[in-house]
């Protein structure tokens, strides 16, 4: 899967969790750079396993953090596993 700003994510194929750089912007604005978060789950395992959206949301909040990103929105997304074929 290819994306239009792919220079701009990572793909962790382990965890699958896609985590968005933070680009710096081509004004001169001043003040921290701003960032979003967002974290997805798509099966039970991925959250027995400590992958939870929670967990997901504290770890790229202390990453902003010693990073000095703005976190400006988090998304959530409890989504239904690409392999079920039944959808509510």
């Amino acid at each position: 899967m290819t994306y239009k700003h792919s220079n701009s994510l990572q793909y962790d194929p382990l965890t699958r969790q896609v985590t968005v750089k933070a680009q710096k912007r081509a004004d001169k604005t001043k003040g921290k750079k701003k960032g979003i978060i967002y974290a997805r789950v798509s099966t039970e395992e991925q959250k027995r396993k400590g992958n939870g959206i929670n967990a997901q949301i504290s770890d790229c909040e202390r990453r902003a953090q010693h990073q000095d990103v703005e976190i400006v929105s988090v998304f959530k997304d409890e989504a239904v596993s690409g392999t079920t074929l039944s959808r509510k």
